[in-house]
């Protein structure tokens, strides 16, 4: 019998309905009155199968019929934009109002409460409309919504076309019209999604700036990400982004800054970009045509908990001008101290020239700081005079923090691509707001963990220098240190491509370099011994396999080197 009446047998099943999931006709009709979006199944005297909304048995004969049946029972009441409750009057379209929720499509029938005096529809809870402009026959359910926005976040390949059609799928399954519009769930999505910025912005949540670093930013990363591109192919078109100059700083204002900077329209790439033996792309002062990408990437600024603060599109490949921007006009107005980049030692002599152009600036009051890791790659006295490890002052950083972010934005460059600038930029922003949301609540837990570690890192180096001291002859006081790292710095200084380190250096500072040549020769022989020169070829790598077996056979030269120097040093000394 019914679950409500007990009267009637039952033909409708519904597993939404606690404890009532078997009703007759009448009882359907009463109970879906008021929960019009549950998936019923109608008994058709063999077996159970899904209905629309729009469809209820008959009482008497038992057979489908069409009914009306709105989103929620209509009932007059205030507008919440202006107030009134004289002016609210309902509103009956020819149309079906076509419901969007996590269970996919739904088709009601289109009533709305409809407000003459401020001339918007009075919606009800929980629901979007496909635009906010006029009246639309779409409403998505702000869950769904929400779902489908932490979903792209967490895997950015998906495209909303994959998704809709796992909707339309769903409820083609459920014997429901499938068809969604892409174009009406884009629109509402973005902004629903800007609603949510605005919302943000008026509670004061941080969006692109650090708590830790709020009162004096110590030190800011800026690095450029080349897989963020835009076809060329794709037009343009004329709609302005949500977040217009948010985060990624306005074309126009770029432009301007560049042509301060003397850069012409289009300009061939120089050529230069050397350090020691390593040819650096991203240290160019000129530019290079890309004919088939309008935006060739991107250039990222952020502090050193991983936080991006602001960016730049890049037109003409990577090239000065654009960390210049950030360089002078964001993060030098801002009082930042450092300046972390992977060719500090190429962009700071550039800058410098530069700074004539720019009158009261602060640029040049930032100190600059090689990244760390990238410093491997640099010449032995690159590393010493730029490096952030060899600077008293620059901290316990790597300088490489944006690297952090773009394993993480580069996974967006596969969708972005195919976009228009609006579109790109409005995913781009949330995308960053996401990142840095997830590394604000991190916050508490990563300082806590870098003080930790940065103790024990003092305790081990302490530990260490004390297990090097009965190698040397005298003591390895911190005037000692101090004088030796001062002599390194200056045959650094001096360090030019016509002379040879060796004819510069003190026996301590030769004795330094022979051994970290040494280890290195160490580490080649196991790649000499894993790779055949067929092989290197193979693989375009040959002239690496001839540089690393001629590296190694010079290690012979130095380990004879360093065993004359070592009896300079202390009998007891030994490598």
């Amino acid at each position: 019998t019914c679950s409500v009446c007990d009267d009637d047998s039952p033909v409708i099943r519904c597993h939404e309905c606690r404890g009532v999931s078997h009703l007759c006709a009448l009882c359907d009709k009463e109970v879906h009155r008021w929960h019009p979006l549950h998936d019923r199944e109608y008994w058709n005297g063999e077996y159970f199968t899904f209905i629309p909304p729009l469809l209820s048995p008959d009482h008497i004969s038992g057979n489908l019929i069409d009914i009306d049946r709105l989103i929620s029972p209509i009932a007059m009441g205030t507008c919440r934009h202006c107030g009134s409750d004289q002016d609210v009057k309902k509103r009956t379209f020819d149309t079906k109002r076509i419901i969007v929720t996590m269970k996919g499509r739904y088709e009601l029938d289109d009533v709305i409460l409809f407000c003459e005096a401020c001339n918007c529809e009075v919606l009800n809870d929980g629901f979007w409309p496909g635009s906010v402009e006029r009246h639309s026959q779409y409403l998505f359910d702000e869950d769904l919504f929400l779902f489908f926005d932490l979903l792209h976040k967490f895997s950015p390949g998906l495209s909303t076309r994959s998704f809709l059609n796992a909707l339309e799928q769903f409820s083609a399954l459920k014997c429901r019209t499938p068809r969604i519009n892409v174009t009406a769930f884009t629109r509402a999505f973005q902004e629903w999604r800007y609603c949510r910025y605005e919302m943000a912005k008026i509670k004061k949540e941080p969006r692109f700036d650090c708590p830790a670093c709020s009162d004096c930013q110590h030190s800011v990363h800026i690095d450029g990400n080349k897989k963020l591109y835009r076809f060329s192919k794709i037009q343009r078109g004329h709609q302005e982004s949500y977040y217009s100059g948010d985060f990624i700083a306005k074309n126009s204002l770029v432009d301007s800054h560049l042509e301060k900077l003397g850069y012409a329209s289009e300009v061939q790439s120089d050529g230069s970009g050397m350090c020691g033996t390593t040819r650096w792309k991203a240290a160019k002062a000129a530019s290079k045509t890309m004919p088939n990408l309008d935006e060739t990437g991107m250039v990222i600024g952020g502090c050193r908990h991983v936080i991006a603060q602001k960016a730049v599109n890049m037109f003409r490949g990577e090239i000065y001008g654009y960390p210049h921007y950030l360089h002078q006009e964001v993060f030098a107005c801002r009082g930042v101290r450092w300046l972390w980049e992977d060719v500090i030692c190429q962009y700071w002599p550039w800058a410098r020239s530069k700074s004539p152009l720019f009158i009261n600036s602060r640029a040049m009051e930032m100190k600059p700081a090689l990244s760390v890791m990238h410093a491997k790659a640099h010449s032995w006295h690159c590393q010493i005079l730029w490096g952030g490890r060899w600077q008293e002052g620059a901290g316990g950083g790597a300088g490489e923090d944006m690297e952090q972010l773009f394993s993480y934005m580069s996974r967006w460059g596969i969708s972005t691509k195919n976009m228009i600038p609006a579109s790109r930029e409005d995913y781009i922003t949330e995308a960053v707001l996401f990142w840095n949301a997830r590394k604000v609540d991190g916050l508490p837990v990563s300082l806590c963990n870098r003080l930790t570690k940065t103790r024990q890192l003092i305790l081990a180096t302490e530990r260490e220098l004390c297990d090097l001291q009965p190698k040397f002859a005298e003591e390895l006081t911190d005037y000692v240190l101090l004088t030796f790292k001062e002599r390194l710095t200056t045959v650094a200084q001096t360090e030019t491509s016509t002379h040879s380190p060796d004819t510069l250096l003190t026996d301590s500072a030769k004795y330094f370099l022979y051994k970290k040549q040494a280890l290195v020769a160490d580490n080649l022989r196991d790649y000499i011994s894993s790779t055949t020169q067929p092989l290197s070829i193979i693989l375009a790598c040959d002239g690496l396999y001839q540089q690393a077996i001629e590296f190694s056979k010079k290690s012979g030269d130095h380990l004879s080197a360093m065993q004359q120097l070592e009896g300079r040093f202390g009998s007891g000394y030994s490598y």
